[in-house]
């Protein structure tokens, strides 16, 4: 090796010291690729397989498999030579069953010619690989799956799902058995992924070994189509595991039921800079999972609303474990086919709609987002279809104390009880959605927004359910609930001084003393204050120090039972 390089010098081997001082600092090492062995049902002998990689040398001879069965100690363990075969290019050695129930521990290791020594799994024998011999096949193969809900129409679906069993022997079947628009369907198989032979694009790298597929299997859903599936899951010994499944009963210890996912196929109508329904005359403006349009026992009129109740959450328990494999989510849908052109005008960027939410509480101080905050209803908007953000917090039956306590009204027993209560159209009450809320501002106007309605539930205590009517996108209500009082909004709700400097003031009337949410924020989003308030009669008053705040435009908005209000104010100094 020279001391500097020439133009188009080539130094195909620098000599042994700058190799060795490589080596050193570990740009030369070996690896063993080993797929641990699971459990085996009866078998005589194991036979453990490897493959080795390596930028250095190695003399085979010292390539070994330590084991220990039963009680023997893996400190202490037996030695097995791995031997080359060079038509698999693999090294394989044999363990000897002793008894017809077995316990295994072993481990790989092999020493290079730099005298370095790697183990598979790494720091062996402090770790080490185990499985059991004679032990029976009980349980069916875990699956690990994420379901579409509404879909493209006239475009194929996907089928990928990742399926491993706890047994050496593997999977046997996947298939999917599935209802087209209520009728049933030859169920179609899913095929193992070969990353030899089968596309890159659905690869998953490390899963590709479990990773079974179809796209051809459904080609084509016209708009309005629906699809209900669950995939099914056998191994070699005929144990099937089916997903998905759920709770369907009032008490945690009751084992999961097996049930369907659905999802809708659909396509986009014309934008509308507005929209607006009062679901009295039916029409195919929404694509839903598990929502209608229909007038619920009891009601006079239509509504676009959830089922009543609606169901408990979706997802799959491990079939070894019994823990959680797939977390228990269930999404009820509305998504409004007709995207809406956004208005640069914050004051008409308004969703306005009536609703009851007989939805399950989450704990006391549990906010949307937290683990305890359990189901809830939101409304969310998208430019791309694929990510949805709230337009603003989610909520549950707390959000009116009416709601609340009709709610927790009529439990059943368990300890995972539904609430039994029904609504009548007295509990109807108005929403106000500002479009540009807390993720949005006005520099998306002119742009299309896609809209949807969504009831989130976990596994345990549902209710009755989310109902909307007289929706106005964009739009001027037409009418207010012919069950509520009148009020004017501009006198109920004041804020002045407006410009400010350094103190405003908040004036609001309300129907009765509750809990007031003051929120504050700029206009890219940026939340600057968020309190909820405590007001122990109709009129409420909340004085905000401004001196932190930079001069410029910004927007306060209040949440109560009654709904959300918001107004624009200035800070001029």
């Amino acid at each position: 090796m020279t001391s500097s390089a020439s133009v188009r010098e080539k130094i195909w081997n620098p000599g042994p010291i700058t190799l060795g001082l490589f080596a050193d600092m570990g740009w030369k090492s070996t690896s063993i690729l080993h797929t641990p062995l699971k459990d085996i049902a009866s078998v005589s002998k194991v036979q453990i397989q490897a493959t080795v990689e390596s930028d250095t040398t190695f003399d085979a001879s010292n390539f070994k498999l330590y084991y220990a069965s039963g009680t023997e100690d893996i400190k202490k363990p037996n030695m097995v030579n791995m031997v080359y075969n060079p038509s698999t290019k693999l090294y394989t050695g044999d363990i000897p069953v002793k008894n017809s129930k077995d316990s295994i521990r072993y481990y790989l290791s092999l020493k290079d010619n730099f005298n370095k020594t790697v183990t598979s799994p790494p720091n062996a024998e402090y770790y080490y690989y185990e499985f059991n011999v004679g032990k029976p096949d009980a349980a069916g193969p875990d699956i690990d799956y994420s379901a579409p809900d509404i879909v493209s129409a006239n475009r194929a679906i996907t089928f990928l799902a990742n399926v491993e069993d706890d047994f050496q022997a593997g999977v046997d079947t996947v298939f999917v058995k599935y209802t087209l628009n209520g009728v049933e369907a030859p169920s179609f198989g899913l095929k193992k992924y070969n990353p030899l032979v089968d596309s890159k694009e659905l690869s998953q790298g490390r899963a590709d070994d479990v990773s079974y597929f179809n796209t051809t299997a459904i080609s084509s859903l016209k708009s309005g189509d629906k699809v209900k599936f669950q995939i099914h899951a056998r191994d070699k010994s005929g144990n099937t595991t089916i997903l998905p499944t759920y709770y369907a009963g009032t008490t945690m210890e009751e084992k999961p039921a097996a049930t369907f996912y659905e999802f809708t196929a659909t396509t986009l109508k014309t934008a509308s800079s507005s929209y607006s329904n009062n679901f009295d005359v039916a029409n195919d403006d929404f694509a839903t999972i598990g929502f209608s349009t229909s007038t619920i026992t009891g009601f006079t009129s239509g509504s676009l609303h959830s089922s009543n109740p609606y169901k408990n959450g979706l997802g799959l328990l491990d079939p070894v474990s019994k823990r959680i494999s797939i977390p228990f989510d269930g999404n009820e849908i509305a998504f409004l086919r007709v995207p809406i052109t956004l208005k640069n005008s914050t004051d008409s960027a308004k969703i306005v709609f009536d609703e009851i939410v007989l939805v399950e509480p989450g704990e006391t101080n549990s906010v949307f987002g937290d683990s305890e905050f359990y189901d809830y209803v939101v409304v969310e908007g998208s430019f791309d279809g694929t990510n949805w953000v709230p337009l603003e917090d989610g909520y549950d039956a707390t959000k009116n104390s009416t709601w609340n306590s009709l709610f927790g009204s009529k439990l059943t027993t368990g300890s995972a009880p539904n609430s039994t209560a029904t609504a009548t159209p007295s509990l109807y009450k108005n929403h106000v959605v500002n479009i540009y809320g807390e993720d949005l501002t006005n520099d998306f106007a002119g742009e299309d927004l896609l809209i949807r309605f969504r009831l989130y539930s976990d596994q345990w205590s549902t209710g009755w359910g989310w109902s909307i009517d007289n929706l106005f996108i964009q739009k001027p209500a037409e009418k207010i609930l012919a069950n509520e009082q009148a009020i004017n909004f501009d006198n109920a709700f004041k804020v002045y001084p407006n410009p400010s400097s350094d103190n405003m003031t908040i004036n609001l009337t309300l129907e009765s003393p509750q809990e007031v949410k003051v929120e504050i924020f700029n206009l890219r989003g940026q939340k600057y204050f968020d309190e909820k308030l405590i007001s122990e009669s109709k009129d409420f008053q909340k004085n905000i120090t401004l001196k932190n705040y930079t001069t410029g435009t910004y927007f306060i908005r209040v949440i109560t039972s009654e709904g959300a209000r918001t107004k624009r104010f200035v800070i001029k100094r």
